[in-house]
């Protein structure tokens, strides 16, 4: 089942238009970070199970679509009936 999750996770995020070089290839950039934040669970926990495989590569799925300048700090919002409030952490 998990890796059926993954294979959707990688579909979805390969449609992303936002492409970065990485080893001499251009990857969707979404699909080059849930990569990345794979690599990292098994560097952190090697016996991480897989529902924390799916969380770490599901981590921004479609990210694209959603992006930061459309929420405005302060700005409240609203996702599936939560209200959220955008906070931005000031640079040390």
């Amino acid at each position: 089942m998990s890796q059926t999750v993954i294979e959707a996770i990688d579909a979805a995020n390969a449609a992303d238009p936002n492409r970065v070089k990485h080893a001499g290839q251009a990857l969707a950039k979404e699909s080059l970070y849930s990569m990345r934040m794979t690599d990292m669970l098994n560097r952190f926990n090697p016996q991480a199970d897989e529902l924390m495989h799916i969380a770490a590569r599901g981590q921004h799925i479609e990210r694209w679509r959603s992006p930061r300048s459309d929420f405005p700090m302060g700005k409240k919002v609203i996702i599936n009936g939560a209200l959220l409030y955008m906070i931005f952490m000031p640079s040390v």
